[in-house]
């Protein structure tokens, strides 16, 4: 008896102290007098996220669209128990991305550094020193010269694109399934881009086993999920828990999204429907300070090591910057509207150094698939096709060993305690918050998988509570986070303080993702840099002309593939799965050198393996969301920022497509819901102020988010914010955005790095359809689309189908590839051995476990108080996981939690919002100021971003360009950047001109003469695919002419995110200790090699316009995240004059792009799509700092030319030979897939496709975009 006494009273004492340590973080916000998103303890925001009801892009939309934060220029959330601050303000973005970019160098993702290497030393996740270095050592591969040698790449996957629609399609009409058709020829394209002794087309065999890995890479289940998520909100976690970036089957494979069909139409897309709901970064100020100042936004500093949220996928709804955001308008990027568009206020690619480095290539890799299917075809919609889109939704279970129940209630009341101390940090700091529920914080919806992301980030922005304020506060699980919301201070965090932002609050496990822990998205500090200078040179023009050649194999394979299975009937055809088909095969050809044959064959193990990559399971959405809100977890329990199936596949971003479109659907649909940011002063300074934004400083080491879903869609940036309007990113629009408001690559520093391959790649695909086929609309082409409620990006649920009528017969080619093999993972259980005296141990047994419930209890309850204790309006959300449960249970993406963050009425003019992911309180940021400050001016401050995964597991996943923090970020992004060069994008464009033949061919064969419904959404997976296996491995995937090649499969599978890989990914990114305990990867095994792509490029000025709109609606990333790291010492970085906030070292900051970009403060009518925004004449007139498609700062995107330049060829080759219509199918809106941390379509998009009765466009070397 007396034994049982003293365990019962062991139980309560570690109960309470659980649930103070909890409560206590939970007031950071409160005091720090930052307005917050409470979020429920442990989790904080990400409760919807972790339950996989809301994507993360959905995610930073609320806590960007909230009510009580509207005007906020800063949102103070809880990232689990993690504060983390959500940019609001495009000012703040500025300071953040450009300006204080020393400040935020640094992604708050981490992983597994044993079983992720790259996973944690990737130029994403890496930080610090080695960031630089790798930036540095990368970027000469970007060059213009190198891009001119992938060109040859690139356009023989073109010609595999042609040759699997001559034979898929050929003279009669049909319907087509455009998204794997697309992500095929993306694998084939980007496979190219390292050359190997042989040849894999994913376009002619999407079973081919190169395709197969790079899908398995995005292929999330539910533990991956949670690693994941780890990675970038719970970095701790990630690493103490190996949680890997990349799993271990994809930790070889690059991921990246497709940004430039026509300028102002693809930067709309962009802007509703950003591929990452979010920015991220990890407040490091660069002076040493420990916080960083939000003034005069703010009067909170974000204290250093806090994540930043920008929920670019909340601002580019936002009706501030775009009014009627829903609206598909592309004229609002349209040349005559361009200037008007706050640039802060569109992210889909991200501003500032760490913005999207690969975006060129994709875009080329687009064009080469569309002008392929559009000379010979019309593309119509279907009654197949998807009115709207909505993201992919999952119910989240976390597996447990069954234990005692008195003890879980004892060990559930500790942290209860634990993260309700937590969560009261942004009450203390004064800054308004989104409280979520306990322990998920703001991703509650993102990891129930009932919101994306985006979704999120746009909630957090457009909250009412918050509307005017230039941050919220979030709690990102126990997190506190800042959600940036002005553009003044995402010029700050993302350009003007960069180096205070370097890295992204972004970690994995660093032994088992290494890709994921040390690419160029997540690898931090001095390692970003190097690696930004190494990966910069690849994507230079002469070598994107390389390039060129291998996409356009693959565009003729996609070109025969029409032909076969359309040929000239018109022919409903979805176009979601073409589209992956197509990527899959240009990546695997581009970027490996091998023939994918995604479009061939869509069951080519390389398509496989890239579409796994991005399935998010429970576990892997949970992993994923770690490694970006809570980097502790997925380095505490190895999360992989990327699955080990897919930890050897790279990701990047294709961002071409006709500049202005391409923005304004990166507006609408940015990749990442939000970006995110460390606060990490290098002044070694204790924080980071947000004067006069906020009386809030940051301190050091909190996550702040840019929801740029929600900035991009925030009606005060652009009017309309829901309408498609390319030409408000028109030359004439241009200068009247704030480029603070548009973050759809990123802004500053740590912007997408390779977003000119993306480019280049779309291009090629897009030029070999429309020379082929009419594409429209059919009755299943969705009419709005819905985020994958499971995915952290931003990523569309169900398919996408076009009808597709053909105009000339083409010649069909075949490639199949051998299959790969992928690994299973085996778990062991412990026994529990009872002790011979029952009765006694039994009195133990119920001690302990209440005294460990009051302990988890108290702690959460604590963490639960960040926001409150610092002032900060906020969102609660739920104990544990906070504002990601709509996430985590599947019911909201993360994008659509970023735009319920950032629409909420409650602070609908904060600054920044507070929100919890997990119990982590986290910033998300919503005025454009601050995210500039954020991403650019204060980038220093805000280098690495919050994820975080296995750098052991997940090499890929730890060290890639996204998620790599502090220098190896800089050196990632140094060594990648010449890769997309101008140079180096002409040698890739002959390589996609070979995919967009491909693709001729195959619509030839497949539709025809006859018009068709074709479903578009794998159709532009199969290009995609070939066009990046050919350019980027250097094979060919074959994915156009082969639907089940190896190659396209693998793809497909790296983005086909199960439950456990939807945990894995969450955790990755929102609660990143987790991740890192227990070794969670950001890539799978299987596709860690694997990168993926979006397609975007047709070729005049209004489709320029028009790209930018369509990146304004659907940036490839919701959000731009950055962590604030003053370089000075500083331990805050001061937010004044936008707030009174100083945001601390270590906090990650988020600009949520995707909401700032879709804010009608910036862009009128932001649903609307109005290519005219981004018009030459409309330029000037938009703010810089809303519009954040690719980034901003020193971390923008280094290859969006690469991108740019493989949608121009893929274009070209859909286009020359075919009209593309709607049909009944095609989706009116395009809804978030709700496991994507990118802003990734739900449903196929299915267009149909009429052969032309002339062919009109050619493919030449000569037609090498300028």
């Amino acid at each position: 008896m007396f034994v049982l006494e003293v365990i019962l009273g062991l139980i309560l004492c570690i109960g309470a102290l659980l649930w103070w340590w909890q409560r206590s973080a939970r007031l950071y916000w409160e005091k720090n007098g930052v307005s917050y998103i409470d979020g429920p303890p442990f989790i904080g925001a990400l409760k919807d996220s972790m339950m996989f009801k809301k994507s993360f892009g959905e995610l930073f939309l609320d806590i960007y669209n909230h009510e009580k934060f509207k005007d906020d220029p800063v949102t103070g959330v809880y990232f689990f128990h993690k504060p983390s601050l959500v940019i609001r303000h495009p000012e703040l973005i500025k300071n953040i991305l450009v300006k204080d970019f020393p400040n935020f160098i640094d992604r708050g993702v981490n992983s597994d550094p044993h079983d992720d290497g790259i996973g944690r030393d990737n130029l994403f996740s890496v930080k610090g020193q080695r960031w630089k270095t790798i930036r540095t050592k990368l970027s000469p591969v970007f060059t213009t010269g190198k891009l001119k040698n992938l060109f040859l790449l690139m356009m023989d996957v073109s010609k595999t694109l042609e040759r699997k629609l001559q034979t898929e399609i050929g003279d009669i009409p049909k319907e087509y399934e455009m998204k794997e058709f697309v992500f095929i020829f993306s694998t084939d394209t980007n496979i190219k881009f390292v050359p190997l002794a042989f040849k894999l087309i994913s376009l002619l065999n999407p079973n081919a086993e190169f395709h197969k890995n790079a899908k398995i890479a995005f292929d999330f289940k539910l533990k991956r999920a949670f690693q994941f998520c780890t990675c970038f909100f719970f970095p701790e976690l990630a690493m103490f828990l190996r949680f890997a970036f990349f799993s271990r089957e994809t930790n070889e494979f690059l991921r990246s999204s497709i940004n430039y069909v026509m300028d102002e139409r693809v930067k709309k897309t962009l802007r509703l429907y950003p591929s990452l709901p979010f920015l991220d970064r990890i407040c490091a100020p660069a002076d040493g300070s420990d916080s960083y100042s939000l003034e005069p936004y703010h009067s909170f500093s974000i204290p250093r090591g806090m994540p930043v949220y920008i929920p670019h996928v909340s601002i580019q709804r936002d009706p501030k910057f775009y009014p009627n955001p829903l609206e598909f308008i592309p004229e609002r990027f349209s040349s005559e509207n361009r200037d008007s568009i706050n640039q802060y206020a569109f992210l889909s690619f991200g501003i500032g150094p760490r913005n999207c480095i690969g975006s060129r290539f994709g875009y080329l890799q687009v064009k080469l698939a569309l002008i392929t299917i559009l000379r010979y075809y019309r593309v119509e919609a279907t009654e197949r096709t998807p009115k709207s889109i909505e993201f992919a939704k999952k119910s989240l279970f976390m597996a447990v060993l069954e234990v005692i129940s008195g003890l879980i209630l004892c060990i559930s009341a500790l942290i209860w305690w634990w993260q309700r101390s937590a969560r009261l940090y942004w009450e203390k700091n004064g800054v308004s918050y989104i409280e979520g529920p306990p322990f998920i914080g703001a991703l509650k919806d993102s990891m129930t998988f009932r919101k994306s992301f985006g979704e999120l980030f746009l909630e957090i922005y457009n909250h009412e509570k918050f509307k005017d304020d230039p941050v919220t506060g979030v709690y990102f699980f126990h997190k506190p986070s800042l959600v940036i919301r002005h553009p003044e201070l995402i010029k700050n965090i993302l350009v003007k303080d960069f180096s205070n932002f370097v890295d992204r609050p972004v970690n994995s496990d660093p032994y088992d993702d290494g890709i994921g822990r040390d690419n160029l998205f997540s690898v931090k500090g001095l390692r970003w840099k190097t690696i930004r200078a190494k990966v910069s040179p690849v994507f230079t023009t002469g070598k994107l002309k390389n390039l060129f050649l291998l996409l356009v194999d693959v565009t003729k394979i996609l070109e025969q593939k029409l032909q076969t299975e359309i040929g000239d009937e018109p022919k409903e055809y979805e176009m979601k799965e073409f589209a992956s088909f197509f990527t899959t095969d240009t990546i695997a050809l581009c970027a490996f050198g091998v023939q994918a044959n995604s479009l061939l064959n869509p069951k080519s193990d390389f398509h496989i393996n890239v579409k796994r990559t991005f399935d998010f399971n429970w576990k892997r959405g949970f992993q994923f969301a770690s490694c970006f809100f809570l980097p502790e977890l997925a380095t505490l329990f190895r999360f992989a920022f990327f699955s080990k199936e897919t930890n050897e596949f790279i990701r990047s971003s294709i961002n071409y497509v006709m500049e202005e479109r391409i923005k304004k659907t990166l507006r609408l649909y940015p990749s990442l819901p939000f970006l995110d940011r460390v606060c990490s002063p290098p002044d070694n300074e204790e924080n980071y102020s947000l004067e006069p934004y906020h009386t809030f400083a940051i301190p050091k080491g909190m996550p702040v988010y840019i929801p740029l879903i929600a900035i991009q869609r925030d009606e005060k940036y652009f009017p309309n914010p829901e309408e498609f309007i390319p030409e408000r990113f028109s030359p004439e629009n241009r200068d009247s955005i704030n480029q603070y408001s548009y973050l759809s690559f990123g802004i500053g520093p740590r912007n997408c790095i390779g977003s000119r391959f993306g480019y280049l790649q779309v291009k090629l695909a897009l030029i070999t359809i429309l020379n082929n086929y009419r594409v429209e609309a059919t009755e299943r082409t969705p009419k709005t689309i819905e985020f994958d409620k499971k995915a952290l990006v931003v990523h569309s649920q169900e398919p996408l189908y076009m009808n597709l009528t053909r105009s000339k017969l083409c010649h069909i080619y075949a490639h199949k590839l051998p299959n790969l093999r992928s690994s299973l993972v085996k778990y062991s259980f412990f026994k529990i051995i009872l002790l011979r005296d029952k009765m006694f141990t039994l009195q133990v047994i119920l001690g302990l476990i209440l005294c460990f419930g009051a302990l988890i209890w108290w702690w959460q309850r604590s963490a639960k108080l960040y926001w409150e204790k610092n002032g900060v309006s906020y969102i609660p959300g739920p104990p544990f996981i906070g504002a990601l449960k709509d996430c985590l249970t599947f019911r909201k993406s993360f994008g659509e939690l970023l735009m319920d963050i950032y629409n909420h009425e409650k602070f609908k003019d904060d600054p920044v919002i507070g929100v919890y992911f997990f119990h982590k309180p986290c910033l998300v940021i919503r005025h454009p100021e601050l995210i500039k400050n954020i991403l650019v001016k204060d980038f220093a401050n805000f280098v690495d971003r919050t994820m975080s995964s296995d750098p052991l597991v997940d090499r890929i996943g730890t060290d890639n360009l996204f998620a790599v923090k502090g220098l190896r970020w800089k050196i990632i992004r140094n060594k990648i950047s010449p890769i997309f060069t101008t140079g180096n994008l002409k040698n890739l464009f002959l390589l996609m001109v070979d995919v967009t033949k491909i693709l001729e061919q195959k619509l030839q064969t497949e539709i025809g003469d006859e018009s068709k419904e074709y479903e578009m959404k794998e159709f532009a997976s199969f290009f995609t695919t070939d066009t990046i296996a050919l350019c980027a491995f250097g094979v060919q995937a074959n994915s156009l002419l082969n639907p089940k090649a190896d190659f396209h499969k693998n793809v497909k599978n790296a983005f086909d995110f199960a439950l456990k890989r939807v945990f894995q990914f969450t955790s990755c990114f929102f609660l990143q200790e987790i991740a890192k305990f227990f070794r969670f990867q950001f890539l799978s095994k299987e596709t860690n090699e694997f990168l993926r792509s979006s397609i975007n490029y047709v070729m005049d000025e209004r489709m320029k316009s028009g790209k930018k709109q369509i990146l304004r609606l659907y940036p490839p990333l919701p959000f731009l995240d950055r962590v604030c790291s003053p370089p000075d010492g500083n331990e805050n970085y001061s937010l004044e004059p936008y707030h009174s906030f100083a945001i601390p070292k270590g906090m990650p900051v988020y600009i949520p792009s995707v909401a700032i970009q879709r804010d009608e403060k910036y862009f009128p009518n932001p649903e609307e799509f109005i290519p005219e925004r981004f018009s030459p004449e409309n330029r000037d007139s938009t703010d810089q700092y809303t519009f954040l498609a690719f980034g901003l700062g020193p971390r923008n995107c280094l290859g969006l030319r690469f991108g740019y330049f493989t949608v121009k060829l893929a274009l070209i080759t859909i286009l020359r030979n075919y009209r593309i219509e709607v049909t009944d199918r095609t989706p009116k809106i395009i809804k978030f897939q709700k496991k994507a941390l990118a802003l990734i379509s739900e449903d196929p998009l299915y267009m149909n496709l009429t052969k032309l009765s002339c062919t009109y466009l050619a493919v030449e070397y000569h037609s090498f975009p300028r």
